[in-house]
């Protein structure tokens, strides 16, 4: 699902038309965003928890002194 679809889900079940819908999500978003920005996690119940980890710093192929972040922990 994107933003589109989860913004056109949220005018259905809360009875908002698409533009405060919109901003609905958008704001959620955000504030997700602005959390996990400020280093805090984010739990919603019946969602998940929300989180940044670390990124770890490994060799790369780009030479013998390249250093490349990685997702992986």
């Amino acid at each position: 699902m994107n933003q589109s679809e989860l913004i056109e889900k949220v005018a259905q079940a809360s009875e908002l038309n698409q533009a405060a819908a919109g901003r609905a999500v958008k704001a959620v978003v955000n504030a997700i965003l602005d959390a996990l920005v400020a280093g805090d996690a984010v739990r919603v119940s019946g969602l998940g928890i929300f989180n940044v980890a670390a990124a770890r710093l490994s060799r790369g192929d780009g030479g013998p002194n390249a250093v490349f972040p990685t997702l992986n922990g």
